[in-house]
């Protein structure tokens, strides 16, 4: 609010102009995934979330979403990097699974350090098909990493320039790879980076 503000007062300078609305955007887009989190976190607690599966290009969804938040790596001078052995089409729900990617990448992108890279990559097994996010920042330590997922003791951490979370984002992942009969797993060592995969059995 502040911003629009000062854009509206102040219209002379364009390259400021940019820089304005750039971060006009990144906080709305912020905003944005939080109220939907939120919405899809109630609607689990009530079990009054049903799942819309229909048949997508995993491939074509974590694209889309690794351009979404492109702006926020460019700031961060984070190369984010994305590759997949083929695309392919999965029977799931497209939104729902869009949201625990870029739960992982937004996590990634907090974590990670200027000049470091993350690796988002997609792959089919013979049973399952695998998002996965890999990035070279803080990692965590084995106890931290078992208290991800816990109910009332999920632990909260700062980013590399201070971002914080809403503490809610990993819990609601657990809950959606759940209902689509899928899991998440995560390898971490403190000073050397994290891998978040997410999971999903075909079907």
């Amino acid at each position: 609010m502040g911003l629009s503000d000062l854009l509206l007062s102040e219209t002379d300078d364009e390259e400021a102009l940019k820089e304005n609305l750039s971060i006009i955007r990144q906080s709305a887009l912020k905003m944005s995934d939080l109220l939907g989190d939120l919405l899809n976190w109630a609607r689990i607690q009530t079990d009054d979330l049903s799942l819309n599966k229909k048949e997508f290009s995993i491939c074509e969804t974590v694209r889309d979403t690794i351009e979404l938040l492109a702006i926020i790596a460019e700031q961060k001078d984070i190369d984010l990097q994305f590759s997949s052995e083929q695309s392919f089409q999965v029977y799931a729900d497209k939104q729902l699974i869009a949201t625990i990617v870029r739960n992982f990448i937004s996590n990634a992108l907090k974590f990670s350090d200027e000049g470091d890279t993350i690796e988002v990559s997609v792959h089919r097994a013979k049973e399952y098909w695998k998002v996965s996010v890999k990035d070279e920042g803080m990692g965590m330590s084995e106890e931290y990493v078992e208290r991800l997922f816990h109910e009332r003791k999920h632990p909260q951490k700062e980013g590399t320039q201070n971002e914080k979370g809403s503490g809610i984002g990993l819990k609601l992942c657990k809950e959606l790879a759940e209902r689509h009969g899928g899991q998440i797993s995560v390898k971490s060592e403190l000073g050397k980076g994290s891998t978040f995969t997410l999971r999903i059995p075909y079907g």
